[in-house]
């Protein structure tokens, strides 16, 4: 009997340390496990170790079934390369011209800044994979939205479209980024009327795309991002709760996180006149590029006497063990209807959460 084959076009995939790769490596390893054949279409892992770091542990995760496609991201990556040896001399002395300039030449084929430039070699990497073992199914995760512009690329073979989040508005601050009938608003109504499914992170999100594109209802669907179960999960032992252990794990989006009323919350709960102590530790990347203003960092240095701290990245492989350290795991979200928060599902019940205001 033949099995059914999925073509998943991921732009962001271990070792990439984003947001996104932890959802795709379940979607990937879960119709692995169900039977099917799973090739996935991804940026050269190379990227990664240029602009934002890797997370090797994390690949040892990925079902050994899948095959692997790793594609050169067409220049997509380049505004946020860092190696000098790379510029151009317009680059050098226009900076904000060569970036004008290389923003306009990426969106010729897709209405995306920069990340449009995977566009062709990803859906050449596309057609090269179907011509050698056809495709049943495409699915295709965002953002860089790019991918639902791949996941087109085979005539006649049905798509997903994985949003996770939204194309059309910024889910921190709910702000519309386009309307329904602007020419981008024409063409995510076109991919949404070809889709055969449409997934979204949650309800609300669903919902607010139900209002726009009322066509498409039928085919939205929310999939919430699950417990991920990895080696090291049991249930804690019970710990002395005279000092307790507070931990943070997340990327620190500080643009949009409440960290200035945590650092004020924790120094009146905690701090030298408070008469109580607690270690608070804080792990994952400062950003989605590794950098934070000096300002980030001070806090946390003039709070580690108060048992505040930050320790850093860890591997995803790691993530269970943090939690089981812990006896309660701080969620920092930034306020709006749209923003889920997820991390706590991984956690054992049996640990409490703290949500700051």
């Amino acid at each position: 009997m033949t099995r059914p084959h999925l073509l998943y076009i991921a732009f962001s995939f271990p070792p990439s340390t984003a947001s996104s790769v932890y959802r795709c490596t379940a979607v990937a390893n879960a119709f692995a496990q169900d039977g099917w054949d799973v090739t996935v279409i991804t940026v050269d892992p190379t990227v990664w170790s240029q602009i934002s770091g890797t997370d090797e542990g994390l690949v040892e995760s990925i079902d050994s079934r899948i095959r692997i496609v790793n594609v050169d991201d067409g220049g997509a990556e380049e505004p946020a390369r860092r190696d000098l040896r790379r510029y151009s001399r317009l680059r050098i002395e226009a900076p904000y011209l060569w970036k004008e300039l290389f923003r306009r030449r990426t969106r010729r084929g897709f209405p995306e800044d920069f990340h449009a430039a995977w566009l062709a070699p990803a859906s050449a990497a596309a057609k090269t994979v179907h011509e050698e073992h056809p495709v049943d199914l495409v699915m295709a995760s965002a953002s860089p939205y790019v991918s639902f512009g791949v996941a087109q690329s085979l005539t006649g073979v049905p798509f997903v479209l994985d949003y996770r989040d939204a194309w059309a508005f910024n889910t921190i601050t709910g702000a519309q980024d386009f309307a329904v009938d602007s020419e981008l608003g024409k063409i995510e109504s076109n991919y949404l009327r070809k889709a055969a499914q449409v997934w979204f992170v949650n309800e609300q999100i669903r919902s607010e795309y139900s209002l726009r594109y009322p066509f498409a209802t039928e085919k939205m669907r929310v999939v919430a991002n699950g417990f991920d179960p990895q080696p090291g999960h049991a249930q804690p032992a019970i710990r002395s709760t005279e000092r307790p252990r507070f931990g943070y794990l997340g990327t620190l989006q500080y643009v949009n996180m409440p960290l200035k009323p945590f650092f004020a919350a924790w120094e009146k709960a905690f701090g030298a006149q408070s008469g109580q102590s607690a270690d608070g530790i804080f792990r994952g990347k400062l950003s989605a590029s590794g950098a934070a203003p000096a300002e980030v960092l001070s806090a946390f240095d003039s709070s580690r006497g108060d048992g505040l701290s930050y320790e850093g990245p860890i591997s995803k492989r790691e993530v269970a063990n943090f939690y089981g350290s812990l006896d309660i795991l701080i969620l920092l979200l930034s306020t709006g209807k749209y923003v889920t928060g997820g991390k706590t599902g991984s956690c054992d019940s049996s640990v409490g959460v703290f949500r700051a205001p």
